[in-house]
């Protein structure tokens, strides 16, 4: 604020643009910038005040399984992105190449410890 007080309500935006259950933005935010020990340690106690504070407000998952299914599934389509992105990117000096390597890391680190390909034959891959 202008004024110097807290502000009222903060955004965070992780780059990708859409609609969704708010998954998307929670599995980046551990799985890509948390380094994997941060996130180890506080992983599932972070998702328990996020969903707290979401079912408070009567918002998100109702069932807090529900909520790590879809992070968890949520860390596949970050480490593609992520993968791509490395390729495909223009790697102007090293310090940029040393951040998509941590993130690679940080994402294999997530979807390996969480399992996440458990849910690739669940997932229903037909149009709508």
């Amino acid at each position: 604020r202008a004024d110097g007080g807290e502000p009222g309500v903060v955004v965070i935006d992780f780059q990708v643009i859409g609609r969704g259950d708010g998954s998307g933005d929670i599995a980046p935010f551990l799985g890509c910038n948390l380094d994997v020990e941060l996130r180890r340690a506080h992983e599932i106690e972070l998702l328990h005040v996020y969903h707290d504070t979401m079912h408070a407000a009567d918002a998100g998952f109702e069932h807090f399984d529900d909520l790590i299914r879809q992070v968890d599934t949520a860390h596949l389509f970050w480490l593609v992105n992520w993968g791509n992105n490395a390729v495909m990117a223009d790697h102007p000096n090293q310090r940029a190449a040393d951040l998509f390597e941590q993130i690679l890391v940080r994402s294999v680190s997530a979807v390996v410890e969480r399992n996440s390909t458990q849910y690739i034959d669940a997932l229903d891959w037909r149009p709508r």
